[in-house]
């Protein structure tokens, strides 16, 4: 039987962890601590790293709407390629594994390459910038 002493631990230990977790969730660091260089850098990240960028084959590709896979503009690489806060919605979305569908309910998105299953023939990147809408 657990003890009110036992329940008392338990419940500050998970305060703890959560309060642990939110501070680190927001990059809080202590007062004395000359490491931040300017506000927001810490949060900001990009999908795709400086390193990653100059890799060939490019580490991402994008799977259309009928579940075929492409490569990207560069217009879409620039896009993967710049720091987001990680609760912008502007952020690109990537997808975790190839059959996971999107908010608006298809596969479309950007994946990364080596999710990609191999019965996938990826083609070339289009040659207009496909984020431009054409009506």
């Amino acid at each position: 039987m657990k003890t009110p002493k036992m329940l008392l631990e338990f419940a500050v230990l998970m305060f703890s962890l959560a309060i642990g977790s939110i501070l680190r969730l927001f990059a809080w660091r202590a007062t004395g601590d000359k490491s931040i260089r300017s506000p927001g850098s810490e949060r900001e990240f990009a999908v795709v790293n400086g390193a990653e960028s100059d890799s060939e084959p490019y580490p991402f590709i994008y799977v259309l709407e009928d579940g075929s896979a492409r490569e990207l503009h560069r217009r879409e690489r620039e896009y993967l390629e710049t720091p987001f806060i990680g609760a912008d919605g502007a952020r690109p979305y990537v997808k975790w594994r190839y059959g996971q569908k999107n908010g608006w309910g298809n596969v479309r998105g950007f994946l990364r390459r080596t999710k990609l299953p191999n019965r996938i023939l990826i083609g070339p990147a289009p040659v207009e910038d496909p984020s431009i809408d054409s009506d």
